[in-house]
């Protein structure tokens, strides 16, 4: 893999990163913005809006950034989907960011309201389940890169030990001993030294 391509895929790695970063932060205000609300916390919702700032400034870096690689690299097939995507899908995260911050100024337009138990029920509820849904996609990015290197691992482990053990006929331990060193010894240049995606497998995850 060339230098300009590694380069490539460190950054569409980063931009994912910083997507799940952006949404994290944007999940945290869901409940934040609700205890606002519900609390009648002035201090809080300044705070929330103050700190609205940085995730929009974050947003806006992770647009520049896709931009400059589409202009740059001039992505195609599932890398160029993947680059629209994150644009799209940093908007949206960084406009439900702004949704809250709206909840926590009404929460100071309407300061001293008081709610009662019936709706301050279905509105926590509300709460919890907009944090949920919301949480579900964002942790996608994280399992799926656990998941692609146990699915390299099992696959050259298993590859290897059945050529060692079914069919060069060597001792159960050996075969196993050197299928999970050659395993580790590829893992290791992929990821490390090549510093480049792991390669399909048979059972890729």
């Amino acid at each position: 893999m060339s230098e300009v391509r590694r380069t490539f895929h460190q950054e569409l790695d980063q931009i994912r990163a910083d997507i799940v970063r952006l949404a994290a932060l944007v999940t945290e205000c869901i409940p934040r913005g609700t205890d606002v609300l519900l609390a009648n916390d002035l201090q809080g919702a300044q705070q929330l809006i103050e700190e609205d700032d940085f995730v929009d400034t974050l947003a806006l870096d992770i647009e520049e950034r896709c931009y400059q690689v589409l202009a740059l690299q001039q992505p195609v097939a599932i890398d160029l989907r993947s680059l629209i995507t994150a644009i799209r899908l940093t908007s949206e995260i960084e406009r439900s960011g702004d949704l809250m911050v709206n909840v926590a100024k009404g929460a100071r337009r309407i300061y001293g309201v008081q709610y009662d138990p019936r709706l301050r029920g279905l509105i926590e509820r509300m709460s919890e389940e907009a944090t949920r849904l919301f949480r579900l996609p964002y942790a996608r990015p994280y399992t799926y890169a656990l998941y692609t290197k146990i699915g390299f691992v099992l696959s050259v482990t298993l590859l290897l030990f059945v050529l060692l053990f079914f069919i060069e006929r060597r001792s159960l331990w050996r075969a196993l001993a050197v299928s999970i060193g050659v395993t580790v010894g590829s893992y290791l240049l992929f990821s490390t030294l090549l510093k480049s995606p792991l390669p399909p497998m048979p059972f890729w995850y």
